[in-house]
């Protein structure tokens, strides 16, 4: 819940009666005023319950089914309070009226009220195969639904009112017109921030579809709106919070790549459009985006309208749709991360790209037998750091305003803000090959270089990061112990860093948690685990067994072990240890290591394999960084430095970062 009931956003005891409440997963009772009311009871904006938020993703991510509507009504309930506490702290000074209120709590109501079906994928992905060049935005689409909204529905609205709800939804647009007045330009920042990125709509977003994805969010708005204050007619943020600012990004750009740009999400969506623009030969229905009064008949049942159709013109486009409910996805080949020093001259990859490097004497392709996704991540101002376009203030008496410093935050800053990534599919199963031959050939002749292959496993897990890409595969070697286990420390490390941070931050009442370090501890033939030292390090293990095995493998050229392999070896080891531990006990006539023993195996049993593999895994590259004299740089420190930033994802690099510089200052004759 944002915040305290107040009397701009909430009915006073007079007309209580003309509102309405609902109650939002997210944050809580929401109250509904009179003239939103208005709009929201029309079939134009009911449309908006029958638009999934987050496209197709539900079919990687179960829970990912809320709509546009309940966003909506959400980043009207946002709107509504940050400008009730601009209001409540700066009211007298920044003049701020009903007529403000009503106006920006409608402009967060409306601004997706022009989207179009499947989240992003009409207009980015259906409308440029169909229209080439479409420059057609919802966004404008919004505009123009807002305007046959009222006069359909003759919507008591004053014009001045409506002009500057426009104005606001459009803010953030490279095509947004001159404001109407200079005066309250901070109005136009709470809904579509086209100045820095902070709004209201990402607000509701992030937390939204982090829960409906079963995914850890720890970024709380609540602290910006909280501390918030208009100097010189822009919204800046107090000094302390910057960190709050930071993770705001930083967790959507997250998003972006685990969820919204995921490679399965992303397979699915290419064979849909696929189905789109072969369906649109006969139901027409790229004609509707000009006309509102036919637009809001556009929605996602469309797809159930060419599933069930028994038209002929429609069978392709049905057989593309089987396909999906059948999960006979198109299979993907690899992708690629487009270095930093080419992102200035990149253009954008097409099938005929990857047909056009094939090798002689190779099954020849045609361009429908691929599919290309160019995936754009950044921090939504391209190669641009976010932060160095907002301003900050000292505290709440002050009236100056000023970006924080470069020094400040330096730890923060990645070497680059944006990620471009190309993903290469095979429309048929049989072609996996040669596409993927193709597509290395490609990188090759345009970037001197080609990735390792990626393998996805399970469906729902993230795909492995983008660093792997760049690391070259190693080959245990039997002499040297340290090299032997390169690949366990750099799963360590990664797995150490890439975890949500809501993962074990209740280890003080995790029952697992006492279990692995009891259990590491009666096995362990290295100093016993300590509560504190398992904080910064152990316990971050248990976060995500598929991606770690994944990693695992990978790393260490170790494809042909399963995971039943991995537990059954892990389980022999811990026998000899047991024997060999049972054995010296006899020797010495102790009976302490026969209680020992069983209490080992007691714990064992209560805690999952997975669990106690990783453990077996921890122990093993703790001892192989003892057997290794490194002079004075530390083993744990080692890891570090094995790690290229570079490539890193953009929400782990500063921290890796940050962390090598402090390495190579301590230890200036270290080398990585």
């Amino acid at each position: 819940m944002v915040g305290a009931y107040n009397n701009g956003n909430n009915p006073s005891m007079e007309d209580r009666r003309l509102w309405k409440h609902v109650h939002d997963n997210v944050h809580g009772n929401i109250y509904l005023d009179p003239l939103s009311l208005k709009f929201i009871d029309t079939e134009q904006f009911q449309r908006l319950r029958d638009l999934k938020q987050l496209g197709l993703s539900h079919m990687v991510y179960p829970g990912a089914v809320h709509s546009r509507f309940e966003h909506s009504v959400g980043v009207y309930w946002l709107a509504g309070n940050a400008i009730e506490k601009l209001k409540a702290h700066q009211g007298l000074e920044l003049d701020i009226d009903q007529a403000d209120i009503q106006t920006v709590k409608l402009a967060g109501l409306l601004h997706d009220v022009g989207h179009g079906p499947f989240s992003h994928l009409f207009e980015r992905e259906f409308l440029p195969a169909v229209i080439p060049g479409s420059k057609w935005s919802h966004e404008d689409m919004s505009l123009k639904m807002i305007d046959y909204m009222v006069d359909e529905h003759n919507i008591d609205i004053d014009s001045g009112c409506l002009k500057k709800v426009k104005e606001m939804i459009i803010a953030s647009s490279h095509t947004a017109p001159v404001k109407t007045s200079k005066e309250k330009l901070f109005l136009y920042d709470i809904v579509a921030n086209g100045r820095n990125g902070i709004d209201v709509d990402k607000f509701d977003y992030i937390v939204r579809d982090s829960r409906a994805c079963g995914l850890g969010c720890n970024f709380q708005f609540e602290r910006l709106l909280d501390t918030m204050q208009v100097i010189d007619n822009e919204i800046c943020y107090r000094a302390k919070e910057y960190l709050t600012v930071h993770k705001l990004f930083y967790t959507r750009a997250d998003l972006h790549r685990t969820v919204y740009t995921h490679a399965k999400v992303k397979a699915i969506e290419l064979m849909f459009v696929d189905a789109l623009v072969k369906a649109d030969k006969y139901l027409h229905f790229s004609s509707f985006i000009h006309d509102p009064s036919q637009y809001w008949k556009l929605d996602d049942s469309i797809l159930k309208t060419i599933e069930t159709d028994d038209a002929d013109e429609l069978k392709e486009s049905r057989d593309i749709i089987r396909r999906i409910r059948r999960r006979d996805l198109y299979q993907f080949c690899n992708e690629f991360t487009v270095p930093k020093d080419k992102l200035d001259h990149f253009k954008r990859v097409t099938a005929q790209d990857i047909i056009c490097s094939q090798k002689s004497g190779a099954a020849s392709l045609r361009e429908e037998d691929i599919a290309v996704s160019n995936v754009k991540i950044d921090l939504t101002k391209g190669r641009n750091n976010p932060l160095e376009s907002i301003k900050f203030f000292e505290d709440y008496d002050s009236k100056e305003k000023f970006p924080i410093s470069k020094d400040q935050i330096s730890h923060l800053l990645p070497a680059y803000n944006q990620d471009l990534i190309v993903r290469v599919y095979s429309k048929k199963p049989d072609l996996v090959d040669v596409v993927s031959e193709a597509f290395e050939n490609f990188q090759m002749k345009t970037y001197g270089m080609k990735a390792q292959r990626v393998e996805y496993g399970d469906e729902s897990s993230s795909p492995l990061p983008t660093w792997l890409n760049t690391l070259p595969r190693h080959t245990p070697s039997s002499d040297d112990p340290l090299e032997s286990r390169r690949g366990i420390l750099l799963a360590e490390s990664w797995i150490e860093h890439s975890q949500d941070a809501n993962i074990g931050k209740d280890q003080n009442e995790d029952v697992y948690w006492n279990l692995i370090m009891e259990d590491f501890n009666s096995r362990t033939e290295s100093e016993p685990r300590t509560k504190d030292m398992m904080t910064g390090k152990w316990t971050r293990m248990y976060g995500d067994c598929q991606r770690f095995n994944a990693i695992y493998k990978h790393l260490t050229h170790k494809s042909e072990e399963s995971d039943v392999d991995l537990v059954e070896n892990a389980k022999t080891k811990r026998a000899k240890k047991k024997q060999k531990s049972v054995e010296t006990t006899s020797v010495g006539g102790s009976t302490g290591g026969s209680t020992g023993g069983s209490q080992s195996e007691s714990v064992s049993s209560l805690v999952s394999q997975d669990y106690r593999r990783k453990c077996d895994v921890a122990e093993e590259a703790y001892k192989a960084k003892k057997e290794k004299e490194l002079g004075m740089l530390q083993c744990r420190e080692l890891e570090f430095l094995m790690i290229d930033p570079s490539s890193l994802l953009l929400a782990k690099r500063a921290i890796i970062e940050m962390k090598q510089a402090e390495i190579m200052r301590k230890y200036p004759n270290a080398a990585p």
